[in-house]
């Protein structure tokens, strides 16, 4: 199996089929729902970003990052250097230890049982010899052309004090068309516009959806609310540019010593809709 001459492996159940490089990453590229015999994720084999360690290779897919982002901290190249552990029903994804931030990526995939669901379990761990103040950050690419949903309505509490918060880029416009505000939650359109549009927000709900083609993709995380959330306090950010769009999720900022891991898990859930 390949992915645009990239080596890669799979593991399945009557349901789904989730390819991953074997090589490189820890990334997932594919997520085949059967059914409908589509790959739900974005497929990037040209996209690159500029780094100060050379380009560090998108591919689509499921990616595994290191926040707060800065090209320095966040674009480390993973082309090479992939440990893969497989079992009945699952993989872990190893990716080497960063030299230039001391960080160290895993991924434990697991798909339980003949359902359309997927686990993903995150580590990254300090490798260096000094702490890194980081949060672990996963993203998931998928195709433009359908609407994501992000609920943003919390406990309340009390009237007098507030109940959502929502972050914004320098690149977005308040008056972006496929941005909406509803009471509870909001909406970004991945159309085709090609200029890049970002959302983030405070989501103790802890789920993102994606509606395209009659498939809905969910994502689902866990949210601490004693956290010290990146990006103005989000845990959950949107990101499109007109061929993409970006379901991400993020860990706590923590100050991690060398030895020790931050962890965020994830669930992934595919449903067809009328």
């Amino acid at each position: 199996m390949s992915f645009y001459g990239l080596p890669t492996d799979s593991i399945e159940n009557d349901l789904l089929s989730l390819e991953y490089l074997t090589e490189a990453g820890p990334r997932v590229v594919r997520l085949i729902y059967k059914p409908r015999n589509i790959n739900l994720l974005s497929e990037a084999p040209d996209a690159k970003l500029n780094s100060p360690y050379g380009d560090y290779s998108m591919h689509g897919g499921h990616r595994f990052w290191a926040a707060p982002e800065s090209p320095e901290f966040t674009y480390v190249p993973d082309d090479s250097g992939l440990v893969v552990e497989r079992s009945s029903g699952s993989v872990s994804l190893i990716g080497l230890m960063e030299a230039a931030v001391g960080l160290q990526k895993r991924i434990d995939i697991k798909l339980p049982g003949n359902s359309p669901v997927v686990d993903l379990h995150h580590t990254l761990t300090n490798r260096g010899s000094k702490p890194v103040s980081c949060a672990a950050w996963a993203l998931t690419m998928l195709p433009a052309g359908g609407i994501a949903t992000m609920p943003l309505r919390g406990d309340p509490g009390s009237r007098f004090l507030p109940d959502r918060q929502i972050a914004f880029w320098p690149y977005t416009k308040f008056n972006d068309p496929r941005l909406t505000l509803l009471d509870d939650r909001l909406q970004v359109e991945a159309s085709a516009d090609p200029q890049i549009f970002k959302v983030g927000a405070r989501c103790p709900q802890g789920w993102i959806s994606y509606a395209s083609k009659g498939i809905t993709f969910k994502k689902e995380f866990a949210f601490d609310g004693a956290a010290n959330y990146t990006d103005f306090g989000c845990n959950a950010e949107i990101y499109t540019d007109g061929v993409n769009i970006e379901l991400e999720s993020m860990s706590g900022l923590v100050e991690l010593s060398p030895g020790r891991s931050i962890h965020l898990q994830a669930t992934w859930s595919v449903s067809e809709t009328n």
